[in-house]
């Protein structure tokens, strides 16, 4: 039985009240980092208790640092505006603070996560519990492996020409010359391939090697959208 099970038992009717009276404060890992989009600065924020990432304007993330959990409403609409010179009253911060609430953005404690899932329906909570069954959907099974964190940001660190204007316009020019090979020699690619899918003349090492070709594709694939996390100031840790 888990926390969450025996907490419904032993308390069924937890009221909400004393979460909504907590102050808020930002996850002590959280990561960012400041980008131009459409012209305009902007903050990207990653929050590792949830996974989630937010887009933050440099006011809001300005706003959103003096939250920790400490700090009334009041003390920090006072020290917003002493800080940036910009007038902000209570009413202004605690529905700025509301907001990020609803999306998830502040942390939270395992009690507390264990609190708000007393607070949903029995039945929406079964549904979470199987889930969390890495076995309850054999087409998606997550197995630990490693923890490529380090290795990415090194990685990274090495390769940022790839978020270039020359490497994208590089990059676009491939696309069109492999397009247009594509088009030219279609007669000969469909046939090729139409073979290449057909299992029927396949020996089993043809089987294996398709596989770990497959393996290899879906690597690279998964690969790239953790370089793209880095870039964007995330953290790709090891899963279990």
């Amino acid at each position: 039985m888990n926390l969450t099970r025996a907490l419904d038992v032993a308390l069924p009717e937890i009221p909400a009240r004393s979460l909504s009276q907590r102050l808020p404060r930002m996850d002590p890992g959280v990561t960012f980092r400041e980008h131009i989009e459409d012209g305009s600065p902007i903050v990207r924020v990653y929050n590792p208790s949830t996974g989630l990432m937010f887009k933050l304007s440099p006011a809001q993330w300005t706003l959103a640092q003096l939250f920790d959990g400490t700090r009334s409403y009041a003390e920090i609409a006072e020290l917003y505006t002493e800080k940036t010179g910009e007038y902000y009253d209570q009413q202004t911060v605690t529905e700025f603070g509301a907001d990020l609430e609803t999306a998830g953005f502040w942390y939270q404690t395992a009690q507390e996560k264990n609190v708000l899932l007393l607070l949903q329906s029995k039945e929406e909570r079964r549904k979470n519990l199987k889930a969390k069954n890495r076995f309850s959907d054999l087409s998606v099974i997550i197995f630990p492996a490693f923890n490529p964190d380090r290795f990415l940001t090194w990685f990274y660190s090495k390769t940022t020409f790839i978020y270039t204007k020359w490497f994208t316009i590089l990059t676009v020019i491939g696309f069109a010359f492999t397009l247009g090979l594509t088009i030219s020699h279609w007669p000969e690619i469909g046939r090729d391939t139409a073979q290449f899918y057909n299992f029927s003349d396949k020996t089993f090492a043809d089987v294996a090697i398709l596989y770990v070709l497959g393996i290899f594709v879906v690597a690279v694939h998964e690969f790239a959208h953790a370089h793209a996390c880095k870039h964007c100031g995330g953290r790709v840790p090891a899963r279990n």
